[in-house]
């Protein structure tokens, strides 16, 4: 399992939940509240045969500050249950995303 968590501060903050794109309908589900957005996606990866699960939690601490955590589990594959990269890559694809949001939007991004 992977874990990174990012801190983001700037007037747009709140509109984080927007930088994760791309993914089909099918293949993500988007739940919210006062204050909280996750967004879980399943991606299949064919070099493990294997599904893996990203969760991605927003937290709104205050009108300019969002904290982000990335979890990403599974993927893993044979007798080791080896996930051959699979779960770092999902996390830093989507941690791309955040950097990419914030250079548009003019947000500062801090990694925990």
């Amino acid at each position: 399992m992977e874990q990174i968590a990012v801190t983001v501060h700037g007037e747009n903050a709140g509109r984080l939940p927007s930088a994760i794109n791309g993914v089909p309908r099918n293949k993500r589900v988007d739940y919210d509240g006062d204050g909280f957005a996750v967004i879980v996606t399943e991606q299949y990866h064919f070099k493990t045969n294997s599904s893996l699960q990203t969760t991605t939690i927003f937290e709104l601490v205050d009108e300019t500050t969002c904290e982000v955590t990335i979890v990403s589990g599974g993927g893993g594959a044979g007798l080791l249950q080896h996930d051959w990269g699979t779960e770092s890559g999902d996390s830093n694809k989507l941690v791309a995303k955040l950097e990419a949001f914030c250079r548009e939007h003019g947000l500062d991004i801090e990694h925990g």
